[in-house]
């Protein structure tokens, strides 16, 4: 179910972090995934935590809220920076060395993947995903996506297992509004890489930037009550035009655009 290779796969990151740069996926995880993910059992893993354990040590603090007895594992390639993660370490939260291939005691509810593939031609992408999959238990998640360096804009694909198939069950824009504003614009630096390089027209991700602008600009003028304001009805807009937009007001109030099972 998971590997057990010794010779981690991947390359070392650039190992840059910064206290709560994560806070915003989390909080979406605990709301979007939570009741789910609480009653799975197996550990949490953040893959690529960086030169200082400090967003897996967060995200351990958040999760145990929900579910105290969870095992958090952090992971990296770099020798160095999992020394530095026993400053961190308490019971339910530990270190490993390893990369995508990671082994792992008990197949993991979910693994987060941050800032780690960006270096990576579009080509390795699903080979990557492939390999983390298999440390998944059946129905866990797979988080990959790219921020900014405060975490106030990201772009998360959310990929879950399902038998032997890693699918893509949704890809989330998170904007801290009252930060960033509610332009679409600021999100397409931070797509994920399989999704980049297909900022062309005729590819899906193309033509849904382009509907997300054209809503935008009919919602304008609600910029003047605020960010957050246009940010719900530009969601709300561009749900009319692709129904698998998450329109919640919830998770749009905060920031959270969630585009459900998008074509590949």
């Amino acid at each position: 179910m998971y590997a057990t290779t010794s010779r981690p796969a991947g390359r070392p990151t650039r190992g840059k972090t910064a206290p709560n740069r994560l806070r915003r996926l989390d909080a979406f995880l605990a709301i979007w995934a939570g009741p789910e993910l609480w009653h799975q059992t197996g550990p949490v893993v953040d893959l690529g935590f960086g030169r200082e354990p400090v967003t897996t040590a967060e995200m351990a603090e958040r999760f145990w809220e929900h579910d105290p007895k969870l095992e958090v594992i952090g992971v990296e390639l770099d020798a160095e920076r999992v020394a530095a993660g026993a400053a961190y370490a308490r019971p339910g939260l530990r270190f490993l060395r390893g990369g995508f291939n990671v082994s792992i005691p008990r197949p993991a509810r979910l693994i987060r993947a941050m800032n780690v593939l960006r270096q990576y031609a579009p080509e390795a992408v699903e080979e990557a995903w492939s390999q983390m999959s298999a440390n998944l238990a059946p129905g866990g998640l797979l988080v990959e996506g790219t921020c900014n360096p405060t975490g106030g804009i990201m772009v998360v694909n959310l990929l879950r297992r399902v038998g032997d198939d890693l699918r893509l069950e949704g890809v989330l824009f998170s904007a801290r509004l009252g930060k960033v504003g509610s332009d679409p614009e600021m999100f397409p630096p931070v797509l994920p890489k399989q999704l980049i390089h297909r900022m062309v027209p005729g590819e899906p991700i193309h033509t849904f930037f382009e509907d997300w602008r054209a809503a935008a600009r009919c919602t304008a003028p609600l910029r003047t009550w605020g960010a957050c304001q246009h940010f719900v009805a530009t969601g709300q807009q561009l749900a009319q035009r692709h129904p698998s937009v998450l329109a919640r007001p919830r998770l749009l109030r905060r920031g959270y655009l969630l585009w459900q099972h998008p074509p590949a």
